[in-house]
């Protein structure tokens, strides 16, 4: 993705993300919120910037685990920067998907195969699907049929979308003669595009290569490394809560009654929506189905408030902290650092 792009998709989510801020404010500003916001306790707001910090951290963990698993030592501080650089093209790109050829892209600069490279990153969302899609029936049990009309079907759209995925990516890794029949597409195509042979056959090669390698690291994971990726579930699964509390612990900033239960369930639910390519990073959409889901449980003169906070922590400081690896990558020119590959 080019520069312009990024920059327009920036523009867009912020943009998005603020307007709908502004008409939550302008439905619920009342005494209560000018109150809260005069006698807000930093000391929570700090707590909940924390657990978004923790969410980053464990982040870092899970490809350090998923890297190790493959044979590569990779150090906490290249993690970090793999999940430090992504996090700006995931906030504002439709689904979040800027994010995995970032980090597919920083791995290989931190000496990872770029077939084991993507290995990792499809990993990465094949457990947060695993996760996220288990919590899915008791949802439903939790909430009933009480979610109707557009956020109902935009729920059960994106849980289709996952299933399907899942099923595709295993699919692929079972039947390792699809991606023969894809490789043999990708050569008519190939040679549409370049007709030097020579450089065709050695561009076609590598991507041959890189395919195998991402296919021997899955059959790796599934058959040698399981422990690995049970491992890998813990930490995903307890990366979501960490950041699921975020929203409650705004809550006791503003000296309101957290709802640990309720805002969990609903902070799944709204994973779920900004899976939909709808807007750059669910900007927009996220603030109005999180208006929606929270209206009837937090006091009006709050809700625009604790919107806000919460944004700002889980949307805004991804886009800041972002921002500032982003420019430092590119400062350093990508250049590729070697990994000791430990199998």
């Amino acid at each position: 993705m080019d520069k312009s792009w990024n920059s327009k998709f920036l523009i867009i989510s912020i943009i998005a993300s603020l307007v709908i801020i502004t008409v939550i404010f302008s439905h619920n500003f009342n005494k209560q919120t000018i109150y809260a916001l005069f006698h807000l306790d930093y000391f929570w707001l700090m707590i909940a910037i924390f657990m978004h910090l923790i969410y980053w951290i464990l982040w870092t963990i899970r490809i350090k685990v998923l890297g190790r698993g493959l044979g590569y030592k990779i150090s906490m501080k290249q993690s970090l920067d793999v999940v430090l650089t992504n996090v700006l093209a995931a906030s504002v790109t439709p689904s979040n998907t800027g994010g995995e050829p970032v980090r597919i892209k920083v791995l290989n600069d931190h000496g990872v195969k770029a077939g084991d490279a993507t290995a990792i990153v499809l990993m990465e969302r094949l457990t947060d699907g695993i996760f996220l899609l288990s919590l899915f029936p008791i949802i439903i049990m939790y909430f009933g049929f009480s979610i109707g009309g557009i956020l109902g079907y935009m729920l059960f759209i994106t849980f289709m979308l996952m299933f399907i995925g899942i099923i595709i990516v295993v699919t692929l890794f079972y039947k390792k003669r699809k991606l023969t029949k894809i490789l043999k597409f990708l050569e008519k195509t190939i040679k549409l595009i370049i007709k030097d042979s020579e450089r065709r056959e050695r561009y076609l090669q590598k991507i041959i290569t890189e395919i195998e390698n991402f296919q021997n690291s899955f059959e790796k994971y599934f058959k040698e490394r399981k422990l690995y990726i049970l491992v890998t579930l813990l930490i995903s699964g307890l990366m979501w809560i960490s950041d699921f509390l975020v929203f409650s612990i705004v809550l006791l900033s503003f000296h309101t009654d957290p709802i640990w239960i309720y805002s969990i369930f609903t902070q799944i639910i709204l994973v779920f929506i900004t899976l939909l390519p709808i807007s750059p990073g669910g900007s927009g959409l996220v603030e109005f189905s999180a208006a929606l889901l929270y209206s009837a449980e937090v006091p009006s003169g709050i809700l625009p408030l604790a919107i806000l906070s919460w944004r700002f922590i889980i949307f805004y400081l991804n886009i800041i902290i972002g921002s500032l690896f982003t420019f430092k990558y590119i400062a350093k020119g990508g250049r590729k650092n070697e990994n000791k590959n430990l199998s």
